[in-house]
C-alpha cells in the first residue's frame, strides 16, 4: 500500500464498509476503529415518576431502555428520522420526531410547542447535551441516564 494515503475513522469497520470501498478507488487506506465503546446502566434502583413522553435521542439510548424497562402508555418521541424509522422496526409508533434534525435547538423548540405541559422521560448517555430537556420546563423533566459512553485507549497508526 506504498501507494495509498491512509485516513482514520472512529467508527467500526462494520460500519464503514461503503467508505472503505470509495476510498479504496480514490487510492486511500481507511483504517476504521471505534474509540468508544457503551456500558448499560442499571435501572432496577431508579424510580420513575409519572412519564406522559419518552425521548429517545438515539437507537442506542432505546435498546439500553427497552432492555430494562417497559413502555407501556408513554408517547414515543426521539431526535430524528433514522431513530424515529428503528423504533418503528422494532413495532412501536413514534408520536414525535422533527424533519430536520440538523437543526437542534430549532427542532427543540419545535419539541417544546408539542410536549407543552406534559412530563418527559428522557433516555440518554452520560455525555448528552440535554439539547431537548432544556427547552421545557425542568419540574416537567426526567432524565434517566441508561448507558455511559466511554473512550478506549488506542494506539493510532499516523496517517
Amino acid at each position: 500500500m506504498d501507494n495509498f494515503h491512509s485516513i482514520f475513522i472512529s467508527k467500526d469497520a462494520s460500519n464503514s464498509v461503503l467508505l472503505c470501498n470509495y476510498l479504496a478507488g480514490k487510492s486511500y487506506n481507511l483504517i476504521a476503529k471505534s474509540l468508544l465503546y457503551f456500558e448499560e446502566n442499571l435501572l432496577s434502583d431508579v424510580e420513575l415518576p409519572k412519564i406522559d413522553i419518552l425521548f429517545f435521542a438515539s437507537s442506542r439510548s432505546f435498546d439500553f431502555y427497552v432492555k430494562q424497562r417497559e413502555i407501556s402508555k408513554e408517547l414515543i418521541a426521539c431526535a430524528g428520522e433514522a431513530t424515529a424509522k428503528y423504533i418503528q422496526s422494532k413495532g412501536y409508533q413514534v408520536s414525535f420526531f422533527p424533519d430536520e434534525s440538523g437543526k437542534v435547538s430549532f427542532s427543540a423548540q419545535l419539541f417544546s410547542d408539542w410536549v407543552g405541559d406534559k412530563a418527559v422521560g428522557f433516555s440518554v448517555s452520560n455525555l448528552s447535551k440535554q439539547s431537548y430537556a432544556s427547552q421545557l420546563d425542568p419540574s416537567k423533566v426526567f432524565i434517566l441516564p441508561t448507558y455511559t459512553t466511554k473512550y478506549r485507549q488506542e494506539k493510532i497508526t499516523p496517517c
